[in-house]
């Protein structure tokens, strides 16, 4: 039996990017089975490509599905109509999603060092097989992203802004309705993001 949470949509910090995270109880092949579905295509999402195509999660007792929903406006009505992260859920799998993020760091340091291997990722999500243009997008994404995940509120005030030229009811939403960084802190407490750029 599978289990929603949602993670938000927003801009480079991705607790706030992707869109659904279904997780999935059964273990496949010894690791815990997750599928992250998204909304959209943007190059915001890229680290998500790279640590996929790389099997990074792999090493951290995971096997992750990723899969395109194509349209995110299907997801704005179930964000403001109050789905979002059980804190129960997420106690209940602190280990799997502390985990989860952890090869999620892992994949940005990776693309952040490896601009070749992560432009095929890129070729292969974005179906889009110019160089130029994924060479222009790898190179923006990777001056932007945050390499520990923090999610900018102005960024996230934005984005909710641009909901709501649409959707009004986007105004009453905090921007810290949607994240829950007791797990970056974890992470941040634990020395784990300084020992893979000291790498």
């Amino acid at each position: 039996m599978s289990k929603k949470l949602n993670a938000g949509a927003m801009h480079e910090p991705f607790l706030l990017r992707l869109t659904l995270v279904f997780v999935d109880s059964s273990v496949l092949h010894g690791a815990d089975k997750m599928t992250v579905a998204y909304a959209t295509l943007g190059p915001a999402l890229s680290p998500g490509w790279v640590t996929s195509e790389k099997r990074i999660w792999g090493k951290y007792g995971l096997d992750v599905e990723l899969v395109y929903l194509g349209g995110g406006a299907r997801v704005v009505p179930a964000l403001l109509g109050g789905v979002n992260t059980s804190q129960v859920l997420l106690e209940k799998n602190r280990d799997m999603f502390i985990r989860f993020l952890k090869g999620y760091l892992e994949g940005i340091r990776f693309m952040i060092g490896n601009k070749e291997e992560s432009l095929k990722a890129f070729t292969k999500y974005l179906k889009n097989s110019d160089p130029a243009v994924n060479n222009f997008l790898y190179d923006d994404i990777t001056t932007r992203v945050e390499k520990d995940l923090r999610p900018n509120p102005e960024s996230v005030r934005l984005m909710l802004d641009l909901i709501a030229l649409d959707h009004p009811q986007a105004q009453r939403v905090s921007d810290k309705d949607f994240w829950d960084l007791s797990l970056l802190d974890e992470i941040q407490r634990s020395g784990f993001v300084q020992r893979l750029y000291r790498k």
